[in-house]
């Protein structure tokens, strides 16, 4: 079975087919092992991951376009969620972590029913505006990495959600349907609350801290 490894300086992998003695050197620092599903991650780009496909110049030339595109934001917030819930060490950022990656696969499932034609129910709340805290707005960027602290999880979280919001409540404006507006609209305020949720979080437990 095979093994990789990943420079942590310039992201280099390498994967070994054949056991050999000493350590692998990259950049002056031993080369971490990393999992066969943290090389797919890692291949797809951490970057990538953490930050929401932007709208194409040319737009879409279908519903089909932008539903198949929505669907592939769902799938990129999966994986990003679930990356981070295996690395991160705190519990209760693991658990909401892993909430949030159900929950996006829970909008990539109401995405494919549009597509096959269902017609959706959406709850009476679904639409109702969520409050902004607006914190996310002055945190500065951050780049992903594997050793992340609590903090960095939680901006990066953050501006994810921020992005999922505006990507939404843009294509909420791309479509004529009134039905289809509705439901991105609903879409757009799933990620203002996970928004709100870990804003919350960071207003309690980091801002309290200073």
């Amino acid at each position: 079975m095979s093994k990789y490894y990943r420079c942590e300086v310039c992201g280099k992998i390498v994967e070994i087919i054949k056991e050999g003695e000493g350590d692998l050197i990259c950049h002056g620092k031993p080369m971490k092992e990393i999992t066969e599903r943290e090389v797919n991650l890692y291949l797809q780009g951490l970057e990538d991951l953490s930050e929401i496909p932007a709208v194409p110049e040319e737009g879409f030339k279908s519903v089909d376009d932008i539903l198949n595109f929505a669907i592939k934001v769902e799938e990129d917030s999966y994986n990003f969620y679930k990356y981070w819930e295996e690395k991160l060490e705190r519990p209760q950022m693991k658990k909401i972590f892993a909430g949030f990656a159900n929950e996006e696969l829970k909008h990539k499932k109401k995405i494919q029913e549009i597509k096959e034609g269902k017609k959706l129910k959406l709850p009476e709340s679904a639409n109702k505006k969520v409050i902004d805290l607006k914190i996310g707005d002055y945190l500065v960027d951050i780049r992903p990495d594997s050793e992340m602290d609590f903090q960095d999880a939680l901006i990066l979280a953050i501006k994810r959600e921020k992005a999922a919001f505006e990507f939404y409540d843009t294509i909420k404006e791309l479509v004529e349907s009134e039905e289809m507006k509705q439901i991105f609209e609903f879409l757009a305020n799933e990620e203002a609350r996970h928004k709100l949720k870990l804003e919350t979080i960071y207003d309690e437990q980091i801002y309290t801290e200073f």
